[in-house]
């Protein structure tokens, strides 16, 4: 009986698809395939749209959340770290004591597929985004040829089918930007595309596919862990049968076929529940009661019908002001809009079922987005509406057909206008696309459209940042400042000034910002590495451990606090710290460097060499590091190993002229004068107060019996630094071959004044006495 209302014929009644036949009598009879055939020009012209509207996006980089989800995610880099990702929370590789409600280990596979594949390149991670926005799009003309079974591409009224106009505005809707071309939307794209292909496997069994029960199962088990909206998939099924069912059918009978679907739901919420240890407090919007939450359902709702009617002024960060009462005016036409919507579904329950089940597609996976509480961030988020525009595109092709159908003659033209309006979306797709390039271009669009916007400025603001635009981005957070007091302003000026070495100004503000929030680690740390850079390096510990003390696992504070350590003069310690980051992440380049030096300040040179060359291995030009590998080499005596290294950080940097310096101590130790004399006078010209290379410089020219040029440089050095002993008894020695016996002694005399117990220069002031 299941069977039957499954789509499935008696035993007695069943009949083939495509090749089988019936015998009556000596003819041969072919039965009818039910399962609609995809042309393949519509599957060719879906992939090329798709891909071509977002083609520019393959020219953007990682933006925003990116940082953290791909940039920062140790998880992604290793296939080690598949059990912790099915056993933890979505944010627990960040090491931090972070409550959340979300459970989504596709997220990190898919992403650990790509760094395996790309890298991190950011254009294969767009790629992989794109490729999952084809396949949904494919699907979505799948199931709409199974929707649209009666407007077959044969048709001579079938310029465009309903179906391939579906996935066609699907593929180019602009809305769609936010998931599609953002790196971080992946969990938005992929939730649907198994969504969606456990729709389509649904209804392949009811035409007859005995394996197709078993991949629905599938694709929805992966669904739900991509995405938690997934679990709205029964409802759709649900809504999908009521539509097309067949006869008076019993509820009953509709049910069981969800029991399984259930099953796989109730079995992800108890792993979740175990993963994540309970339901984590929700503190969003806390001070809207609950009648006011349920009244802001309301103006939501609204807006993401306008947005998927009208896709203009997308903005990543769209400020969503709740509503106090129905009674205001944006209360009042938000409930119009949705009675205005209720009305629809009333009516097209009573007069067609299809367009009834395509309004319900539309807010059954949009559900979720209403719970207002669980929401954090933005409220209204264009990503939410990636899954629930398929219903909006397959009302867009139901309504192209009924137009057809009404006026037979004008049909040409109304497809051209349906196509219009395709070629509209892509054009504002492909705009969009461009928005999204990079934070600075994202952001400075968000504060744009909304200037009232708290988070879009402080991201504005650290965009700023990193192109060391500094002043305009304290003009951003002091902004934010007089909008509303607000912690991450404060840390972010906190930054700023610490950047631009202005301590005083960096502790005001992360001292500003704990008081607003007094467990914000981040702003604690900040305040710790401010401190330790005015030499308040006791505090700066004292604080340090704090935030340690909350989060042990933070690479982060571990490597500041060795910095500390380092500028203390506390060496054992710093190297402690230092290999605690690394222990929690091998990738921390600047910790290596750090390492190398601290080993380097021991003697342990081995060791300092392979933290510089792990270094310059994870971040290739840097000629400090490169320099310092060199001195490491110099130290062993490995001169040409030393030369070599400082040859490359003078390529890296011509400009660099310590490195040219530490080059020619090479070449006077290998007695190669002309060409250390060659590299001191270079390191001279960039930077003419080096006394070491002014003195190195004069012994050369001593040696070579060039005595005013020796004694030039020898008074050069002594005037930069006096404090340069031995520099007297060779400025004394000039003097004495020029025959100034008197300068020659005031020389001696001098240095004996630095050194009393000189041997050397007493017995010179002898040999002049005599």
């Amino acid at each position: 009986m299941l069977d039957y209302f499954m789509g499935k014929t008696s035993k007695k009644k069943r009949t083939r698809a495509d090749t089988s036949t019936a015998k009556q009598g000596d003819l041969r009879v072919k039965t009818i395939d039910h399962s609609p055939k995809a042309p393949a020009s519509h599957i060719h012209v879906i992939i090329l749209l798709s891909f071509t509207v977002y083609f520019n996006a393959l020219l953007n980089g990682f933006v925003y959340d990116d940082t953290y989800q791909v940039l920062r995610n140790p998880w992604i880099r290793d296939i080690s770290n598949i059990p912790e990702i099915f056993s933890t929370s979505v944010w627990s590789f960040l090491k931090e004591s972070i409550h959340t409600n979300y459970y989504r280990p596709v997220m990190h596979m898919l992403y650990m597929f790509n760094y395996y594949i790309f890298g991190l390149n950011p254009w294969g991670f767009h790629l992989v985004n794109i490729l999952f926005h084809i396949g949904t799009s494919l699907v979505i003309f799948l199931i709409a040829l199974r929707l649209f079974r009666e407007y077959h591409p044969s048709s001579p009224r079938s310029i465009l089918s309903p179906s391939l106009f579906a996935a066609l505005l699907f593929a180019a809707h602009p809305i769609h930007t936010e998931a599609v071309t953002w790196v971080a939307g992946l969990p938005d794209i992929s939730f649907a595309l198994f969504s969606l292909l456990s729709f389509y496997f649904y209804m392949r069994y009811k035409e007859g596919l005995k394996s197709g029960y078993a991949l629905s199962l599938v694709s929805f088990s992966i669904a739900v862990l991509c995405k938690e909206p997934a679990l709205t998939l029964p409802f759709i099924l649900a809504a999908y049968d009521w539509t097309f069912r067949k006869g008076n059918v019993p509820f009953i009978q509709l049910f069981k076929r969800y029991i399984p679907y259930g099953v796989v739901a109730g079995i992800y919420l108890v792993v979740r529940f175990s993963v994540l240890g309970g339901v984590a407090p929700i503190k969003s919007y806390s001070e809207l009661t609950i009648p006011q939450l349920f009244i802001n359902i309301f103006p939501l709702f609204s807006r993401y019908v306008q947005k998927l009617l009208f896709p203009i002024n997308l903005n990543v960060w769209e400020v969503f002001l709740p509503i106090a009462s129905l009674l205001e005016i944006r209360g009042i036409l938000s409930l119009a809009i949705t009675s205005v919507f209720v009305l629809f579904c009333v009516v097209a329950y009573k007069n067609d079922r299809r367009v009834f089940l395509f309004l319900l597609l539309i807010v059954i996976p949009l559900l979720p987005a209403f719970y207002i509480k669980g929401i954090g961030g933005s409220l209204f988020a264009e990503r939410y509406l990636y899954l629930p525009s398929f219903g909006f595109t397959l009302l867009s092709a139901h309504l192209l057909a009924w137009a057809r159908s009404k006026m037979p003659r004008a049909a040409l033209g109304i497809t051209s206008a349906f196509i219009a309006l395709a070629a509209l979306y892509s054009i504002g797709t492909v705009s969009r696309n461009t928005v999204w390039k990079e934070n600075y271009t994202l952001f400075a669009d968000a504060v744009k459209k909304s200037p009232e916007g708290i988070e879009a400025r402080n991201e504005l603001g650290n965009a700023l940042v990193g192109k060391r635009r500094f002043d305009e981005a304290i003009q951003q957070f002091e902004m934010v400042l007089r909008l509303k007091p607000n912690e991450d302003a404060h840390n972010n000026l906190g930054n700023i000034y610490l950047n631009k070495g202005d301590s005083g100004k960096a502790i005001g503000h992360f001292q500003a910002a704990l008081k607003l929030n007094p467990n914000f680690s981040e702003a604690l740390s900040n305040l710790a590495v401010a401190q330790g850079s005015k030499d308040a390096t006791d505090e700066a510990i004292r604080n340090f451990q704090i935030v340690l003390d909350r989060n042990p696992s933070d690479a982060a504070v571990h490597s500041n606090m060795g910095d500390v350590y380092l500028k203390k003069g506390m060496v054992d310690e710093a190297i402690e710290h230092f290999q605690s980051a690394l222990k929690l992440d091998q990738n921390l380049a600047e910790v290596h460097d750090q390492l190398g030096v601290a080993y380097y300040k021991q003697g342990r040179l081995n060791e300092a060499i392979q933290e510089y060359t792990t270094f310059l291995r994870l971040r290739p030009d840097n000629p400090i590091t490169q320099k310092n590998l060199g001195d490491a080499y110099y130290d062993q005596g490995r001169l040409d190993k030393a030369a070599e290294e400082y040859r490359r950080a003078i390529r890296l940097r011509p400009s660099f002229a310590l490195a040219h310096e530490s080059l020619g101590n090479v070449f006077l130790r290998q007695n190669r004068f002309d060409d250390a004399a060659y590299e001191y006078l270079a390191a001279i010209r960039l930077k003419p107060d080096l006394p070491q290379s002014h003195s190195n410089l004069g012994s050369i020219y001593l040696s070579q019996g060039q005595l005013d040029n020796a004694l030039k440089e020898y008074q050069t050095a002594l005037r930069i630094n006096p404090a340069l002993a031995d520099l007297y008894f060779n400025l004394g020695i000039v003097y004495m071959k020029k025959g100034l016996k008197n300068e020659a002694r005031k020389s001696f005399e001098k240095l004996l004044t630095l050194k009393p117990n000189d041997a050397q220069a007493r017995r010179a002031l002898e040999s002049i006495a005599h």
